[in-house]
């Protein structure tokens, strides 16, 4: 398409729909006047969590900004060959641990949960390669390739054998965490392997929005009113909290894998982590009671 024609296209665009640069239509005004209040209700009712997910994120932000000025002044640990691997790992979370938290902010609290799956299986992933029960060669499938380049300059890697060793190292990491090599009881895997499912519900076909929207229709006493604004629903609140609080703590719990023998961290640092951890903790427990 040249300029005129693109010009052309987006003047279509606003005659049919009425949008433009600096004006929505109201439809749209008034969806985002609903996600601003749906947030603020949020933030008003949930400040034990506000505080600590606010918290952990200053520390998360800190200590990864601290790790870059600190490689950029003097390069990546020679002795730690995945280091760099293994930051890029710990931002890609804090990214989506943020993403989630801004989505939850405008009221999408079942969206924002399926945000934390992705962080669940790095956590895992980090878990796993820090207990040595596996490797980044492994999860990202780079033996593969490693292997090709043994047999040959031009020998290509089989991409299906990479992504079936990545998975086969996804799901050793599982099951060491909270699977068959876990040391759990029973009880407790089958928990966690239901706990693990609920995130692939939302995340494939947003199935936990779809069934708490027919549970509302079943439970109306009037007739149905079909929105599509987001609202402050105490279920999804809910689900969206506690989920975000564990997998936050399952992060928390491996930022020490960040230090090397070049870079250790101070008192300080560690005494915010131990305050952080007592606190995911309370928070967790707080829900047996």
């Amino acid at each position: 398409m040249n300029r005129d024609e693109i010009l052309a296209w987006q003047k279509d665009l606003i005659e049919a729909f009425g949008v433009n640069t600096s004006r929505r239509p109201s439809v749209l005004e008034d969806l985002f006047i609903h996600e601003r209040l749906a947030g603020e209700r949020f933030s008003k009712e949930v400040i034990g969590h506000r505080l600590l997910t606010d918290a952990f994120f200053t520390f998360y932000a800190e200590t990864l900004i601290a790790i870059s000025q600190y490689t950029g002044k003097r390069g990546w640990p020679s002795t730690y060959a995945n280091y760099g691997p293994v930051v890029l790992m710990y931002q890609t979370a804090f990214r989506t641990l943020r993403a989630a938290e801004v989505v939850s902010h405008s009221g999408y609290f079942y969206q924002a949960y399926s945000q934390l799956r992705s962080v669940k299986d790095q956590a895992l992933a980090l878990g796993a390669v820090a207990n040595k029960q596996t490797t980044l060669g492994e999860l990202f499938g780079w033996v593969v390739y490693h292997e090709a380049k043994q047999l040959g300059d031009d020998v290509a890697p089989d991409q299906r054998e990479v992504v079936r060793r990545r998975m086969a190292a996804e799901k050793m990491a599982e099951d060491f965490i909270f699977g068959k090599n876990s040391g759990l009881s029973a009880d407790a895997v089958s928990e966690m392997t239901r706990w693990n499912q609920m995130f692939n519900w939302e995340s494939h076909r947003g199935l936990m929005t779809y069934f708490r929207e027919t549970e509302l229709l079943a439970d109306a006493n009037v007739e149905y009113s079909f929105s599509l604004h987001p609202s402050y629903d105490e279920a999804a609140v809910g689900m969206f909290v506690n989920r975000s609080n564990e997998v936050s703590w399952m992060i928390h719990r491996v930022m020490p894998f960040l230090q090397t023998t070049d870079m250790k961290f101070n008192n300080t640092w560690i005494s915010r982590w131990e305050l952080l951890d007592r606190s995911f903790r309370m928070m967790l427990e707080s829900l047996e009671r």
